[in-house]
């Protein structure tokens, strides 16, 4: 079943990929700042796609690798909010392949991110792009 979960976040991010190249660069980027995130965004999905074929404590690594770099870019724009501490990050791109990441790399990491994954995925209008995977 964890398999399973973990295709289906495969094919999620290759959706917010897909969703973010077509994007345009928003103008709190600069060019070099939405290449990075580009990047980032191909790289860690073609991680996830290779310890998904052959999973390693090496490559797990590499994935928490990510993560830290995700934090990095994200900013630490905390504010208090209603009784609680809410972090407000630069891009929802970097959050959704967090969230990702997270899956793969924490046990204990929460099963609603699967499920509002799974129901995005539902609710899309074009699933042409869940043929061609």
């Amino acid at each position: 079943m964890k398999r399973q979960q973990n295709s289906l976040l495969s094919i999620f991010l290759i959706h917010v990929q897909q969703k973010m190249n077509e994007a345009e660069r928003s103008e709190q980027f600069s060019i070099e700042e939405w290449s990075t995130h580009l990047s980032l965004m191909s790289d860690a999905i073609a991680q996830m796609e290779s310890y998904l074929a052959v999973p390693t404590y090496e490559k797990k690594q590499i994935l928490r690798g990510f993560l830290r770099e995700i934090d990095s870019l994200q900013g630490d724009d905390y504010r208090n909010v209603h009784w609680t501490t809410v972090h407000f990050v630069q891009s929802g791109y970097l959050l959704k392949l967090d969230y990702a990441l997270r899956c793969f790399v924490k046990q204990d990491f929460p099963y609603w991110v699967l499920s509002t994954m799974t129901t995005e995925i539902k609710n899309l209008t074009n699933y042409s792009w869940l043929n061609s995977t």
